[in-house]
């Protein structure tokens, strides 16, 4: 049976079987965000943060769009037509922590794009985010 692999990033001009797996990307962000935040005594949140920000990456529509056009900017969710990736995060933060996930969520949500407004009908703001159906 062939494995499904969810890829993070791209590189450019080179094979797929180059380009850095998510789960890896996940677990490397989430130590080195856990060292960042024990500076602070947060270590355990920066380790969840850095687990959970990509998420959203594995979406068909993220993985169709890395795939096919080998976008090393898929990423970049402020450029047009790049997939919303971080939505999903957030709100897989928000339902595991409830309202404590919130403050993880805030920064997975302003991962890319900057941190979102809290309580205004403009669909970036946090809680418009919470209420979006991703894929």
């Amino acid at each position: 049976m062939k494995q499904c692999l969810y890829y993070a990033h791209s590189l450019p001009g080179r094979p797929q079987e180059d380009w850095q797996l998510l789960e890896d990307h996940l677990k490397n962000v989430a130590e080195l965000a856990k060292g960042f935040a024990e500076e602070f005594g947060a270590g355990e949140w920066g380790y969840l943060a850095g687990l959970w920000h990509d998420l959203g990456k594995y979406s068909q529509e993220f993985q169709a769009r890395l795939q096919a056009l080998n976008d090393h900017d898929a990423h970049i969710e402020a450029k047009p037509g790049r997939p919303d990736h971080s939505t999903a995060a957030a709100q897989h933060a928000h339902k595991s922590l409830k309202d404590q996930g919130k403050i993880i969520a805030y920064a997975i949500a302003g991962h890319h794009a900057g941190l979102p407004d809290g309580k205004t009908p403009d669909q970036s703001c946090l809680v418009q985010r919470f209420k979006k159906r991703c894929a």
